[in-house]
């Protein structure tokens, strides 16, 4: 992912079974399924990693061993071409 100096730095989050693998993927990372791994965090089984986005509209979702699933923590979503939906998150 190429950044120009603008961005934020976005933090995600998710409870997850101990031990799971969690990665999100989203419209900043060409929906690429494994190339940004969540990092246990040493409680209760929460994951976390931290991204630089460019400011405007981004669509995500999280995988968890293999399972694609929203963000339980975002209210915020809209329908995707696979039946199912897909979290937005607005980077100012």
């Amino acid at each position: 992912m190429r950044h120009n100096g603008a961005g934020k730095k976005v933090e995600f989050k998710l409870a997850a079974k101990p031990g799971s693998r969690v990665y999100v993927a989203g419209t900043f990372n060409a929906w690429h399924p494994h190339l940004h791994r969540l990092q246990p965090n040493g409680h209760k089984g929460e994951h976390v990693r931290k991204l630089v986005l460019a400011a405007g509209r981004h669509e995500y979702r999280f995988i968890v061993d293999e399972v694609w699933q929203n963000d339980p923590l975002n209210p915020h979503s809209v329908p995707n071409a696979y039946g199912t939906t897909n979290n937005v998150l607005e980077v100012a």
